[in-house]
């Protein structure tokens, strides 16, 4: 507990702290008033020199700082994070969304006169689906090639350097090794490695003790860079070294981390209706609203809500993924005097643990009990008993009334209907 004197001190502290900031403001305000005036000199000083300035081959903060203060787009992205035009003036998309027609803007011209047309657009856009040039978008291009985005393949294993002289020495490793080191293997995916090995090469390229690879002649990123360019089949080539002996393996790499909470990658989610109650997984984008509601996530955090605690876990026998209340309550009678549980995470229908959202949905379908009860996985919660022949015959109208056309998505039907679905449910 802060002392009355330590309060006062850092009462005049935070005082003195505003005043100088007033003044500060104060002195910058006729400045701030004046006209914007074009032309003169910005001299912007950078971490770095950029190694490289060809836009199409920038990866790093200080290659993007360069290259966006000398480089323009077709299209830029405005206070909202939409795409807008910029060179270009307008555009129209087809109804199958494979054409884009483009309307460059007038008068615009390159640094030494030349205009631009839709020439110069053709040859750049040409140029960057050459795989010669070496474009770091190009793998993302060839990925949304069928429409759908699939994502980069990524090993899921465990990682460290191996700097640290204490850790060599535990490894026994000799001094003409180097390369990362296996922290834990992953155990979703097959993977060949083992605790403590240490690879060495990915596709023949040597690997540094940071775990970086040379790029060029004056360049180092991660090896993980290479993946996406060498995996083939979902497989890549590594060298081990395991007990100070070379092996070469093959690691399965995935475009999906395996977490219990997925990434949707532009399909549409799946939900299930269940009288005044709305489920669905726990998804990247459910979780996305967190990110800006620092008050959201602080309570999660407080009663132990696995959105929470569980965010990066992988996948169990036991649990499949995290079933969630995905909204409020739809107005009924059934849910009077309970709270919501909207982002609460079912941890058990009727005493059976949930696994997934199907198993979810094949455990209600199967009941034959007088009532359903809802157990939620967080501290300080309640649980939620419903009369269940009643609650299934309500399903129908609360659908109607609150203007939803299917009870669940395709998915969850099929589970629900398998055994002859609402009927059964119903006896």
């Amino acid at each position: 507990m802060m002392s009355l004197g330590t309060s006062l001190k850092a009462r005049r502290l935070i005082c003195a702290g505003l005043s100088g900031a007033l003044t500060f403001a104060a002195a910058l305000m006729p400045a701030l008033a004046e006209e914007p005036k074009r032309g003169g000199t910005l001299t912007v000083g950078l971490a770095q020199d950029p190694p490289i300035v060809d836009p199409i081959r920038t990866g790093s903060f200080t290659e993007r700082q360069f290259a966006t203060g000398i480089y323009e787009s077709l299209f830029d992205i405005d206070e909202k994070g939409q795409a807008v035009p910029f060179l270009a003036e307008s555009f129209t998309v087809s109804d199958d969304v494979k054409n884009y027609r483009v309307k460059l803007r007038p008068n615009v011209k390159f640094h030494d006169g030349t205009a631009l047309d839709a020439e110069a657009v053709v040859a750049n856009l040409d140029r960057t689906r050459n795989p010669a040039n070496g474009c770091r978008c190009l793998s993302f291009l060839q990925d949304i090639a069928d429409g759908h985005y699939d994502g980069k393949p990524a090993m899921l294993d465990e990682l460290q350097t191996l700097e640290n002289p204490a850790l060599r020495a535990f490894l026994k490793v000799d001094k003409s090794v180097e390369g990362i080191v296996v922290h834990r293997p992953d155990q979703t995916s097959g993977s060949p490695l083992k605790e403590w090995d240490v690879i060495s090469k990915i596709a023949g390229t040597p690997i540094d003790d940071q775990g970086m690879i040379k790029l060029g002649s004056d360049k180092r990123v991660s090896f993980q860079y290479l993946i996406q360019k060498v995996a083939k089949n979902n497989k890549v080539d590594l060298t081990i070294v395991r007990d100070n002996k070379p092996m070469d393996v093959q690691l399965p790499v995935s475009n999906d981390r395996h977490n219990l909470m997925t990434d949707l990658r532009g399909t549409y989610p799946s939900y299930f209706v269940y009288g005044p109650m709305v489920f669905s997984r726990a998804t990247v984008q459910f979780l996305s609203f967190m990110r800006n509601n620092p008050n959201i996530l602080t309570s999660l955090g407080y009663i132990g809500s696995p959105l929470v605690t569980r965010l990066g876990d992988t996948p169990s026998a036991e649990r499949e993924e995290l079933v969630v209340v995905s909204s409020p309550f739809f107005p009924h009678k059934l849910a009077a005097g309970y709270s919501s549980q909207s982002a609460g995470v079912v941890y058990s229908v009727n005493g059976t643990p949930i696994r997934s959202l199907k198993h979810l949905v094949s455990v209600l379908r199967d009941l034959q009990d007088d009532f359903v009860v809802f157990e939620f996985d967080h501290r300080d919660g309640e649980a939620l008993v419903f009369p269940r022949k009643d609650t299934v015959a309500a399903t129908e109208d609360i659908l109607t009334d609150n203007g939803v056309r299917a009870q669940g998505s395709a998915d969850l039907l099929e589970v629900w209907n398998a055994k002859g679905g609402t009927a059964a449910a119903g006896k």
